[in-house]
């Protein structure tokens, strides 16, 4: 995926401006994403370098899904 591309901008985005809710704050898309890989037993570091292999890591994906449904 490209530096510029719009997706990857918002996924390793900080957030600069606004306010935020009192209470629980709010998590980041990335921070959800990596609850639910440890979740999966899946290391979070190595997620891109595994995904490069698209059917691989679709594999991976929907059978560590479904052994935690």
């Amino acid at each position: 995926m490209g530096e510029e591309r719009v997706a990857k901008r918002i996924f390793y985005s900080v957030l600069q401006v606004g306010k935020r809710k009192q209470g629980e704050q709010l998590l980041r898309y990335k921070d959800v994403i990596k609850r639910h890989m440890k979740r999966c037993d899946m290391d979070p570091s190595l997620w891109e370098f595994e995904a490069e292999d698209l059917p691989r890591w679709r594999l991976s994906v929907n059978k560590r899904s479904i052994n935690q449904i």
